[in-house]
């Protein structure tokens, strides 16, 4: 399903009622930021995660551009309730280097 809502530029996690509506809970999350390709932006889009949810709660991976400049941090996440999903967002959405969310 996509998300078809207005176009803001407000950053903000996708509607409570379309995630309850597209997703079951518990069960998995997945995210992925976008920014420089520095250990600074993997790490710090971890801390925003593990400060919702443990450590063991979720796994991530990162992918580099070949140039380095760019990298794409995946969360895959073990949620236990929607109100974590949208605690990730905000934090995700209040690092400064971050470039995009999907």
């Amino acid at each position: 399903m996509v998300w078809k809502g207005p176009v803001s530029s407000v950053r903000h996690a996708p509607p409570r009622e379309l995630l309850l509506a597209t997703h079951q809970f518990p069960g998995p999350y997945c995210i992925k930021a976008f920014g420089p390709g520095d250990d600074a932006f993997r790490s710090a889009v971890e801390s925003a995660a593990e400060s919702v949810v443990t450590r063991a709660r979720f796994e991530s991976r990162v992918r580099v551009t070949s140039s380095g400049a760019r990298s794409c941090v995946t969360l895959d996440l073990r949620i236990d309730e929607v109100d974590e999903i949208i605690a990730v967002y905000e934090r995700l959405y209040a690092l400064p280097q971050l470039a995009l969310i999907l």
